[in-house]
């Protein structure tokens, strides 16, 4: 079962870890040596830099359910749970699978899965949850920027590739996929 829980400002450091090995981990399959580097260090020291931003908006972390200090309920083998709604007065104890950011309403700003925990649902359980955030805030569009690394992700929960951008990150370029996806119904 995957746990989803609000961050606290003292999962920060094991959410900069999650980003960093997941790229160091899993960009080499898609970036050169000098992008993945550039990538992993940057996204972190942003993470480390400024503490407030993961407090946009709102930022969801997940862990495997039997792991953490305050289990509930057994729910079902696949099922989440979790305090999304409530305050958090402290981090929770075990290892964080995946985080992810909706900052503003209508933008998945980040979702980071570790590399242990990848094809196992956190991303999913993730997305889920932001999506329902944003429909419930009356968002119409989700968009996101997407790494080549992501994007099929996105694209099987309905994204679609508005354009093909370049950013430069410590003097390297990278490239990334501003996506859209619309929240109405048809």
């Amino acid at each position: 079962m995957i746990r989803l829980d609000p961050y606290h400002p003292g999962d920060r450091l094991a959410l900069v870890q999650v980003l960093q090995t997941a790229v160091l981990s899993l960009g080499p399959t898609a970036y050169t040596a000098s992008q993945v580097t550039a990538w992993a260090t940057v996204s972190g020291q942003r993470l480390l830099d400024n503490p407030q931003g993961l407090l946009q908006g709102i930022t969801l972390v997940a862990r495997p359910e039997g792991l953490v200090a305050r289990p509930e309920a057994d729910a079902g083998e696949g099922a989440v749970s979790g305090a999304i709604s409530g305050a958090v007065s402290g981090p929770i104890a075990g290892p964080i699978a995946a985080f992810g950011q909706l900052d503003p309403w209508d933008r998945i700003a980040c979702l980071y899965t570790a590399p242990p925990y990848v094809r196992q649902g956190y991303g999913t359980a993730l997305y889920r949850e932001l999506e329902a955030i944003a429909r419930s805030r009356g968002v119409c569009h989700l968009r996101t920027e997407s790494s080549h690394l992501a994007r099929p992700f996105f694209q099987h929960h309905g994204f679609q590739v508005v354009a093909r951008e370049e950013v430069t990150l410590q003097g390297i370029t990278l490239e990334r996929f501003p996506m859209v996806k619309s929240l109405v119904d048809p």
